[in-house]
C-alpha cells in the first residue's frame, strides 16, 4: 500500500490462498508523494518482496471526476501529470495491474475474507481522512457506472452544510472525514466548549475522538454530530438494500465506540423494513485494502 507520508504495504496471495502481509515501509510524513509511486521504486520493492502471485499494490492518490478509474492525478514530475499509472507500473514490473478504488478493495476484502465472510449483501464504510465506501449486493461487488458505486462520503446529508471538495453541498465527508471532525472541533476550541482539547491549531481526529471519550463537551458534540450524519446516510442505504450488515473500516474506525451508539440507533430506526442490520469493525485492519488489491482480479 502506498499512502502520502505512510509508506508502502503489499499484501501477498499465495497458491493456498493465504495472506502474506510485508512489512510497511516508513516515509516521512513530508515526502514528495510523487516520488514514492515512481516505477523504479516500486520494482524494487516488489522484487524484495519475492511474491510470485498475486500482489496488491493499493494506491491512494487524487483523480478528476469524469475520468476513467485507471488514470489517475498526480501532482509531481513533468510527464507524470495524467497518466495511465497502471501502463506504467505493469510495463516496469512486466505483471498485468490493476487500478482499483480504496475502499472498494476494503469491501472486497471484508465481504470475502473478513467480517462479512459468507453474507450476500453488505455495505461497507470507511472512515478517515475522508469517508469512503461500497456495496454487495446478491453476492456481487456493486460498481456501477464510471465504477463507482458506494462513493458514501458524498451522500447528502446536511443540505444547509458546508461545501465539499467535490463541489456539492453538505456531503457525509463534511460532517464526518477527518477533517471535518478537526475543522469542528477548532472552532469548539475557540467558542470555549472543548477544555480537554489543546490549542486549536495542533488538533487531530484522534485527539477529537480522545477528548470525546473523556466526556469533553465539545468534542463530543462533533462526535454525535458525525454519528448522527453516518447512521443517516447508513439507514437510506440499507432500507433500501436490505444489508444484512455494515462493516466499518479506516483510520478512525477505533472510534466506532464513540460512533457506534448513535449509528446503531439510526440504523434500528428502519429495523422494520431492514430487518436486523449488524453494525461491526473490519475483522482485516488497517491491511484491508491492501488485501482487497491482493485478491481484486482473482476475485472479479
Amino acid at each position: 500500500m502506498i499512502e502520502p507520508g505512510k509508506g508502502i504495504r503489499t499484501p501477498g496471495v499465495d497458491d493456498e490462498e493465504e495472506i502474506v502481509i510485508h512489512d510497511a515501509r516508513a516515509a516521512r510524513a513530508d515526502d514528495d508523494f510523487d516520488r514514492s509511486l515512481r516505477p523504479p521504486k516500486l520494482a524494487d520493492f516488489v522484487n524484495q518482496t519475492q511474491v510470485t502471485d498475486q500482489l496488491g499494490i493499493f494506491i491512494e492518490a487524487a483523480r478528476r471526476r469524469g475520468e476513467a478509474l485507471d488514470h489517475v492525478l498526480l501532482a509531481g514530475p513533468p510527464g507524470l501529470g495524467k497518466t495511465s499509472l497502471a501502463h506504467i507500473i505493469a510495463a516496469e514490473l512486466e505483471v498485468p495491474v490493476t487500478v482499483c478504488n480504496d475502499a472498494r478493495a476494503f469491501t472486497r476484502a471484508e465481504w470475502l475474507l473478513g467480517a462479512g465472510r459468507g453474507r450476500r449483501n453488505l455495505v461497507a464504510i470507511t472512515l478517515g481522512t475522508g469517508v469512503g465506501g461500497g456495496i454487495v449486493a446478491d453476492g456481487r461487488l456493486v460498481e456501477g457506472v464510471s465504477r463507482r458505486a458506494g462513493e458514501l462520503g458524498h451522500v447528502l446529508v446536511e443540505p444547509d452544510g458546508v461545501r465539499c471538495g467535490c463541489g456539492a453541498i453538505g456531503c457525509l465527508e463534511t460532517v464526518a472525514g477527518g477533517r471535518a471532525l478537526v475543522r469542528q472541533a477548532r472552532a469548539a476550541v475557540e467558542r470555549g466548549e472543548a477544555p480537554l482539547l489543546g490549542a486549536a491549531d495542533a488538533l487531530t481526529p484522534e485527539a477529537v475522538v480522545d477528548a470525546a471519550r473523556k466526556g469533553d463537551p465539545g468534542a463530543g458534540a462533533v462526535m454525535t454530530r458525525a454519528g448522527e450524519a453516518i447512521g443517516r446516510a447508513l439507514a437510506a442505504l440499507v432500507t433500501g438494500l436490505t444489508s444484512e450488515i455494515v462493516v466499518v473500516g479506516g483510520g478512525l474506525s477505533a472510534a466506532l465506540d464513540v460512533l457506534g451508539p448513535v449509528i446503531r440507533a439510526r440504523l434500528q430506526e428502519r429495523s422494520a423494513v431492514t430487518g436486523d442490520c449488524q453494525l461491526v469493525a473490519s475483522a482485516l485492519g488497517l491491511h484491508a485494502g491492501a488485501i482487497g488489491a491482493a485478491i481484486w482480479r482473482q476475485a472479479a
